[in-house]
């Protein structure tokens, strides 16, 4: 899906629609913004409270304890921004998670501290 907007006067309409080359003829799916976000948001949040989701979305299998525990505790705090934080705050949260650049940071740091 493709994000797009409307305007019409004092309001701007938000929505994601279906891609051309992706319906195959039928009509496009046009879905408003706001909910298609909120699913997104709450769909990853569930996820991110799952340890085999943590441990696959980091491409790690060898991590001890105290580094899962590091890496669920972030977990847990980005879930909530993305279940109840404002949108500026859930906009940098996804980034992150999406890629699992920050549990590469978080087992990184983690053995860097117990080497050293």
């Amino acid at each position: 899906m493709t994000p797009s907007h409307d305007s019409r006067p004092n309001k701007r309409y938000r929505y994601y629609v279906t891609r051309p080359d992706q319906v195959d003829g039928a009509p496009a799916w046009r879905v408003p913004a706001h909910d298609l976000e909120q699913l997104v948001c709450r769909r990853l949040a569930e996820r991110l409270a799952e340890r085999g989701f943590i441990l696959d979305l980091s491409g790690q299998r060898d991590i001890d304890a105290a580094q899962l525990q590091q890496m669920m505790a972030k977990a847990d705090l980005a879930a909530t921004t993305l279940r109840s934080g404002a949108d500026e705050q859930r906009i940098e949260v996804l980034p992150s998670w999406s890629s699992g650049s920050t549990l590469a940071k978080t087992a990184s740091a983690s053995r860097s501290a117990r080497a050293g």
